[in-house]
């Protein structure tokens, strides 16, 4: 059996060319630019012949980008050609793509603020990405190594029999890396590059987030909620945590919300097309993490339904839509199957080695603790037991909203927002209890509303199930982030139309609470991160090795770091850490501006 630790001075050698690596900051903004476009223009141009409107064109069509590298990519590692059929099928893409631009007589200022918004929150990721030294906080670790190694994997064509810690290659789907095994292979194979490029795919979540608020708002005014969404996501603790930690799951729930905007257009009356495409992003979710497979089942679900009881739709539409899901996974679960076997390929994954031995009341006692955990902004005593262990009240603190914001469903929604949707909740229910409003069951299913709130809370629900452990604080950051961005669409919603409405003093509330979380979400962290190299920094008085590899804030992410000896983002620019601060610091200040500007003081016009 190969061990990855005999690959680690190959993988990270410099004989490989690193493009603009001797540059200053505005050589890693222009590194930045040269992806954002390339992955821009590439699907783009697929995407302007379908039958779609311009904000479902641009954020649809970086997935686009995405499917086809993955296909190419998996295609060049199968095949087993050189890596410059990567440079060489990237151009050919994109003089494909401008060429379908130019036939469509494309006007390139259409999408010019679209870009200008998305590239700016990507600059303040990237920004963020390039002041952590180190990944730390509650017991998050190994996962960033493991998913940088498994991309290196495909790009320098490790053997098959590769062990990534305890798993095989298809303990996880492969969608992600390859992709970034694609773009490295172009721009380098150093860790640093590796961040700027999962900070990217990382971020693209925000625009089915985008597509959908939009879509509740009746697509009115798409580059002002575009805008107001990117801010909104950017102050959230949880979002900035997923996207900077450089695993697939924000990848995968783009995919995910990407496919249910389309099945629900579809669902409301729209063209087959937009159920064909869902079933295209469905299937590059699958094919990102599996942890997206409960909420597909209850789109499946409700397509039957559909079928069979309501005879909404026939069974063309359904056999097509399935056919194109299982067709497209099968690109990769056939090699898979061919070269590691039916058992490691479809059950080789945590979800089912960890819980295949469990009884039945060991799974409901397991799945109704996590749940529990999961669902208020409450953290464990045994949790609580472990982060006071530490000397610095500021990295308890850190500690403990750390795991707030990433494992309950409260946090990762934030808890202003959080706030806000359960006062939105009571109010409803007591106008309903109110007006002795009747509950119909048929009319509530055959409502817009049902169809979010079965493939939501019915695939949550349903999630429980894949959890392979009892959870020391709570699971929503494996599994419940669909959940919380569809609810944080919701509830943005809500406040357009608080603000619509002049509620002007609760908005204003709302404003200054998301700022106070940003604030001490973000900015603590990227604190104590900085202070995390210092094992003194840690603990009181206990100094074991088992002490400090469970500590919350713990030296193992400090330690893998040092030990494969990789040089982060925050090492290669370190002259540039004060840009960094000073950019994060005044996009944050522009973003409560623009927030108070459109939202709190609405009372001239109405911007909505």
């Amino acid at each position: 059996m190969v061990n990855l630790g005999d690959f680690e001075l190959l993988l990270l050698t410099k004989q490989d060319i690193i493009i603009f690596e001797s540059m200053s900051f505005l050589g890693l903004v222009f590194i930045l630019s040269v992806i954002f476009c390339n992955l821009y223009f590439i699907g783009r141009g697929w995407v302007e012949s379908l039958p779609l409107n311009l904000p479902e064109k641009f954020g649809l069509g970086l997935g686009i980008s995405l499917i086809l590298l993955y296909l190419i990519g998996l295609g060049v590692y199968i095949l087993n050609l050189p890596q410059i059929v990567y440079d060489f099928c990237l151009g050919l893409l994109i003089i494909i793509s401008i060429f379908k631009l130019w036939q469509k007589q494309y006007d390139f200022k259409a999408d010019f603020i679209y870009l200008v918004i998305f590239f700016s929150g990507f600059l303040a990721l990237v920004s963020i990405q390039g002041m952590l030294p180190v990944y730390t906080g509650s017991f998050w670790y190994f996962d960033w190594w493991e998913h940088f190694q498994r991309s290196t994997f495909f790009l320098n064509r490790l053997p098959l029999n590769t062990q990534f810690g305890p798993y095989l290659l298809t303990a996880r789907p492969p969608l992600f890396n390859i992709v970034s095994g694609f773009l490295m292979g172009i721009f380098g194979n150093t860790y640093w590059i590796y961040q700027i490029i999962a900070t990217f795919l990382n971020c693209l979540v925000i625009l089915p987030c985008w597509l959908i608020t939009n879509h509740f708002t009746q697509n009115k005014y798409p580059k002002r909620i575009f805008l107001l969404i990117t801010i909104i996501l950017l102050f959230n603790p949880s979002f900035v945590i997923e996207a900077t930690f450089n695993w697939t799951k924000n990848l995968s729930y783009f995919f995910l919300l990407s496919g249910f905007y389309l099945f629900l257009r579809f669902r409301q009356g729209s063209h087959r097309y937009y159920l064909y495409l869902s079933a295209l992003f469905l299937g590059s979710a699958i094919l990102t993490h599996y942890s997206v497979i409960p909420y597909i089942t209850m789109m499946s679900i409700d397509l039957l339904i559909q079928f069979l009881i309501a005879r909404k739709i026939n069974l063309k539409l359904l056999i097509n839509w399935t056919s194109i899901i299982i067709v497209f996974c099968s690109s990769w679960f056939i090699w898979a199957s061919a070269n590691f076997g039916l058992y490691q390929t479809f059950l080789g994954n945590t979800s089912y080695e960890w819980q295949k031995n469990f009884t039945f009341s060991q799974r409901i006692n397991k799945d109704v603790s996590n749940l529990k955990k999961s669902i208020l902004p409450v953290l464990s005593p045994q949790y609580i037991q472990l982060i006071v262990k530490q000397e610095n009240p500021l990295v308890i603190l850190y500690d403990g909203q750390f795991a707030l914001y990433a494992s309950t469903l409260s946090g990762q929604i934030s808890i202003t927002l959080s706030a806000v949707l359960f006062i939105w909740l009571i109010k409803s229910l007591i106008n309903i209890l109110k007006n002795r409003i009747k509950f119909n069951v048929k009319n509530f299913i055959r409502s817009a509303s049902f169809i979010p709130i079965f493939v939501f809370v019915g695939g949550s629900l349903l999630s429980m199930i894949t959890i392979p452990n009892l959870e020391t604080t709570g699971f929503a950051q494996l599994t419940l982030i669909p959940l919380s961005l569809f609810l944080i669409c919701l509830v943005i919603t809500k406040i357009i139309e608080l603000s619509s409405n002049k509620k002007y003093r609760l908005v204003s509330l709302i404003i200054i609470g998301l700022s106070i979380e940003a604030i001490f979400g973000i900015f603590l962290r990227i604190w104590v991160s900085s202070r995390d190299l210092n094992p003194e920094f840690l603990l009181k008085n206990e100094k074991s090795s088992e002490i400090v590899h469970w500590l919350p804030v713990h030296m193992d992410n400090y330690n893998l770091k040092q030990d494969k000896q990789l040089v982060f983002l925050s090492d290669k620019y370190s002259s540039n850490i004060s840009v960094f601060l000073v950019l994060i610091t005044l996009g944050y200040l522009g973003g409560i501006i623009y927030l108070i500007r459109i939202l709190a003081m609405n009372n001239r016009k109405n911007n909505y």
